[in-house]
Parts: C-alpha cells; structure tokens; sequence
C-alpha cells in the first residue's frame, strides 16, 4: 500500500424519514462533497455542518480476499455505503450507536448474505473484515478483547486507535521531537562521495582504465553497468559512467544536525545530507534502471492522483547508495543491516516530477498488518525553482503558523523526514501529507527510504 484513497460519510441529521450522508470524497487534497438520500441518490455541493459532538471517524476496510459491500444499519434492507474490493478502505464520519454491516457482493443489503455487523462505539475507529476462517478463529472472545482494549486506549489518551489490532510495542529507535526549533545533533562516518579533484583522477586514472581493459568492474552484482574500484592514500574512488565519485578515508565523522519543524506530526530536515554529486548519481542509476509511471496501492494502480514517474533502487545498484542508506541509519539510530528490502525497510524509491505532476494528499502508512510504514525519510535531488513542496494540510496549527501553512522546501541535498506512527504505535493521522506540482517549466527529483516498524511485509 503506498496510500489508500479515504472517503468520508458525514451524516446529519434531519427531520421525519428522510436523512442526509455528506460523502467527503478525500482523493487527497481535492475534496468534493455530495448529498445522499435515503434512496441512494447523489447531489453536489453539500453543505458543511459542524461536527457533532457524538460524530465518530472510523477506518472500514475489507481483507476477506474478496469483493463485498457496506450497508448501514436502517432496520431494513440496509443502505449502501461503498464497494469494497480486497484491500481497500474507507473512512465513515457517523455517530456512536449507529451500526453498520459487510455483505457479499450483489446482496442487495439483504442480512442473508451478512458476513459481518457492529455497533459503533465511542471508541470505534478501525473495523476489518478478514476471510470466514479467521473471523471465526477469533470468535466473540477475540472481539470482546479489542473491544475492551479500544476502549482504555480512548479512556486513557483521547484517541481512537486506528491501527491493526494487536499491534506490537514500537521496537525501533525514535527521536524525541518536543518543540519546533528543538536541534538534535546526530554524527555519521559514512562521508559524502564527491566529484573527484583532477589530481585523485590523475592518481588512480591508470588503474581505473587497466580495470576496464580487463572488464574488472561489479556490473554482474550492480544490475545497472560497471563500476570501477580504485584508492589513493586519502580518498576511496568509485567510477561510473564516466563520473568519478570520491570519498575520503579518513577524516572527522559527518556532522549533522536535526531541526524539528513541527511536533505533531513529528516532522523534521537538515541540510547537505547529499552531496550534489550523490543527487545526480541517484538520478543516474534510476535512469539505468528504468523509471515508470507511478501507482498506488498494492495492486498498482494508475490514477490521476498520483501523476509522477517512478523507480526502486537497491543497495546492492550501487556502493554510493549502499553508503547513503548506512548514513540514514546514523541518523535514524536503527542498525544499517536491518535497513534492507525484505528486513525493515523497503527499497530507496527515486521519483520525477515534471510541471504539474504531483501525489495528492495520502498517508503512507497501512492498517491491514501487525507491521507497519513507521518513517518516512525524504530527499530533495535537485532545488525546485518554482512549487513541489512537501506540504501537511493536518498539521498541528502551531505548526503552519499566520499562513495557516506548513510544508518544506525542495533544496537539493535536503531530507524531511516524519514518524508514520505515534509512540504508543497507532497511527498518525497527521502526517497526510502532498506532493505539490512544480511550476513555472520547473521539475523535482527526489528520493525516499520507508523503514518499517518492525519489519516490511508486502
């Protein structure tokens, strides 16, 4: 899942037997309103109401394998809310004790075909319907223990637990982020590979071109061309595609300081994380490798929502990149041997935005698995003349300030990175973030790194 599209249902109240959903369509930063009556019939331009104080949001999603749908409860033949196809969610602003029920699909709403009902409760956030047998596994006995466990969390927080139920305690490390402004110095002894001085390439350039004659390179390991190995007394030499990289051997450890920029979500950057020449060699490698256009969620789909291109890079593409990912683990303090696919983190997934392609706004965290999305870990490739911020149109108000505004800057070498999940391990709402176009004839290149809280599972 790289996002779910969320729907929200706004119901309000009216009078004799006539009552009114507000579908808040939430295809990320757009939103469209409509009205629905009893009869299932649409009107644009709903009116906002304010929330009333019993208003619920509550996360359905469906993992049975297979298609059904989502009736409310009207004591008679049901009225539909959504299609749910396998994986999919919705999110349904009710109240506390209306009920809702999943059917097969095609049932019309008729309870002879009911795979599932509840109530809603003032504690009710996430409801899954998984496969007949596990349903069964868990019984009325596994329900009354989430139950009972989502209701002290509410008590004891004021939050409506919207993760999967039971979730693990967090087992990774995760900074603490107490005020805007706070600095949090980090140190890292995976230097920076830069453009080598002509003297270095003078040094070495015998070697590198009797490694070529040989065909000497890693490019049977790499799956993107040769590389070519070479060292001076100084400085470690990586040649590729002509471009000669250098690092030095010995020397002070990176020094690097973390800003917070907002607390809740708990958002931060630095700067000159990358150097210039690691940006475009990031860039080179996903070219070899071959962008496409990007999708989302697990099925891969294409939608207008997300308009980027896309590609996965593995450490193993590259030693510059392999020693970039061990430089995020310095920062993160979460061991670089768990930072690979298939252990804690997923592949570095490079992204190219022309004018006015964009990702609207989503969460990249899932709700479906005891494991989940739990950093995202942000780096801008190239400075943005003109748009392609990173923006939270959630964010706490204290984090967007008089301009009612809170997003970051794309500055080539920069990183923002945020916490998916919160502390006690639910998920973060608040980090529903938007990709913003570029303007003005300009493009972004960027990159991330998910890591995973406790381990990826696709």
């Amino acid at each position: 899942f790289v996002a779910k599209t969320q729907v929200q249902f706004i119901m309000l109240r009216s009078c004799a037997l006539l009552f009114y959903l507000c579908i808040l369509a939430v295809k990320c930063e757009e939103t469209v309103s409509v009205e629905v009556d009893a009869q299932g019939q649409q009107s644009e331009e709903a009116e906002d109401q304010s929330k009333h104080p019993n208003a619920l949001e509550v996360i359905f999603e469906n993992q049975s394998g297979k298609s059904v749908e989502l009736y409310w409860d009207d004591s008679l033949n049901g009225i539909l809310q959504s299609e749910l196809s396998h994986t999919s969610q919705i999110t349904i602003n009710t109240f506390i004790g209306h009920r809702f029920y999943f059917a097969s699909a095609g049932s019309g709403g008729s309870k002879d075909k009911l795979l599932y009902e509840v109530a809603m409760e003032k504690h009710s956030a996430l409801i899954t319907l998984y496969d007949e047998r596990t349903m069964k596994e868990r019984g009325q006995e596994f329900e009354r223990q989430k139950n009972e466990f989502l209701r002290q969390y509410f008590e004891e927080t004021g939050l409506r637990w919207k993760n999967y139920y039971p979730r693990q305690p967090l087992t990774h490390f995760m900074h603490n982020f107490t005020d805007i402004g706070q600095e949090i110095p980090v140190t890292s002894s995976h230097r920076q590979f830069v453009e080598c001085d002509a003297d270095v390439i003078s040094a070495v350039a015998q070697d590198i071109e009797q490694q070529k004659a040989a065909n000497k390179d890693d490019s049977s390991s790499t799956g993107v061309g040769a590389f070519y190995s070479a060292e001076t007394e100084q400085y470690e030499v990586k040649v590729y595609n002509d471009s000669w990289l250098c690092r030095e051997k010995v020397g002070d450890d990176m020094s690097i300081t973390i800003r917070v920029l907002c607390t809740s979500p708990k958002v931060a950057y630095f700067d000159n994380f990358l150097s210039p020449a690691e940006c475009e060699h990031i860039k080179q490698i996903g070219i070899a490798l071959g962008l496409q256009r990007s999708t989302v969620s697990e099925e891969a789909l294409l939608t207008e929502d997300r308009t980027s291109s896309t590609v996965w890079i593995e450490r193993r593409n590259s030693p510059i990149i392999d020693n970039i990912v061990q430089r995020i683990a310095n920062v993160v303090k979460i061991d670089q041997d768990k930072l690979y696919l298939n252990q804690s983190s997923e592949s570095l997934q490079l992204v190219h935005y022309l004018q006015g392609q964009l990702y609207k706004s989503h969460v990249d965290y899932g709700t479906d698995r005891p494991h989940n999305r739990y950093i995202t870990f942000l780096m801008y490739l190239n400075t943005v003349g003109g748009g392609g911020f990173t923006s939270f149109p959630r964010a706490n108000a204290s984090c967007k300030g008089d301009k009612k505004y809170f997003g970051v800057e794309p500055v080539q070498g920069r990183v923002a990175f945020f916490y998916d999940l919160l502390r006690d391990a639910n998920v973060d709402e608040l980090t529903q973030h938007y990709a913003e176009p570029p303007t003005d004839g300009n493009e972004k290149w960027m990159t991330n790194l998910w890591i995973w809280d406790s381990v990826f599972t696709r």
